[in-house]
């Protein structure tokens, strides 16, 4: 199986957040909104990834939890860690949004709050998780997951 190297993984990331804001700075303007549309574009974007991570989490958990394969754990808590890494970088996208389009930070809106919950919540989970035997990640990931499509619904 192919590993990257510690430098070669950073350079990977390095290129894919260069090509995200690359692709973003491209994005049509708006009517209404004009070239600030792109904070929207950039900052739903991250969503949907930290959404999708915390999916795969979810879904290699609970298969891990079937099939009982050790290594799916793992992946269920890197998974994990990513979702909520991008979930917790997706706040200040968000402020940056609300800034450059609606002129102002509206803190109490309840969304904006939730996602500040579930920041929290995640990163306290995963930390906790790190301190937890790996099948626990599975368990902890997948009752997150859950947790957060309930409350966005």
């Amino acid at each position: 199986m192919f590993r990257f190297s510690s430098s070669s993984r950073w350079l990977w990331i390095l290129a894919l957040l260069v090509l995200t804001l690359a692709l973003a700075s491209i994005a049509p303007p708006e009517r209404t909104l004009g070239t600030n549309i792109r904070t929207v574009y950039l900052h739903g974007a991250w969503v949907w990834s930290a959404l999708l991570s915390l999916a795969a989490a979810a879904g290699l958990g609970l298969a891990a939890l079937v099939s009982r394969r050790p290594r799916w754990h793992a992946w269920s808590r890197a998974w994990g860690r990513t979702g909520v890494l991008l979930w917790i970088l997706y706040l200040p996208l968000s402020l940056w949004a609300m800034q450059t389009n609606w002129n102002g930070l509206f803190l109490a809106e309840p969304r904006w709050r939730l996602g500040m919950m579930y920041a929290v919540v995640g990163l306290l989970l995963q930390l906790g998780l790190s301190l937890l035997p790996v099948v626990w990640a599975s368990v902890g990931n997948l009752a997150y997951f859950l947790a957060l499509v309930w409350s966005l619904t």
